[in-house]
């Protein structure tokens, strides 16, 4: 069986960290994530993650920069932004630490997706870390 194709692109320059976790063998991305101000501009690190799973539509997931995150339901070249109305986690696609000490999580019926991320503590305070889950929400068969 052959499972969903995840890519990544980096953006040069931009100072980011991906561990990848896999206590969970459903999970479509697990790990941390790190967004840092790079030495120069003080420019804050973003990846992007292009999810292919068989029979299902891509999702463009973006991690950062700093406490940002987004879910498209298709890929485009080139920048997004975040604030657009493409964005499937809506308006609140911003990391809020007031919002909740368990951390934010979003669900997105159209892609059958399910995104967790929470604060990690961070080595450097300028820089923004996370744990990500983004799991399949489980498929439900309708009665005929």
């Amino acid at each position: 069986m052959i499972g969903p194709l995840l890519l990544v692109v980096l953006l040069a320059g931009q100072v980011t960290d991906w561990t990848p976790m896999r206590s969970r063998s459903d999970a479509v991305l697990e790990g941390s994530f790190v967004s840092c101000p790079d030495g120069d501009e003080g420019q804050y690190g973003e990846r992007v993650y292009l999810w292919r799973p068989r029979s299902m539509a891509l999702a463009e997931i973006h991690l950062g920069p700093r406490g940002e995150f987004a879910v498209f339901a298709d890929e485009v070249a080139g920048e997004r932004d975040h604030r657009g109305a493409d964005n499937l986690l809506g308006s609140a696609f911003a990391y809020d630490d007031v919002a909740s000490r368990t951390g934010r999580t979003w669900t997105i019926p159209s892609l059958h997706l399910h995104v967790a991320i929470r604060r990690a503590p961070g080595s450097y305070e300028a820089c923004y870390s996370f744990f990500v889950l983004v799991l399949p929400l489980p498929y439900t068969a309708a009665a005929r």
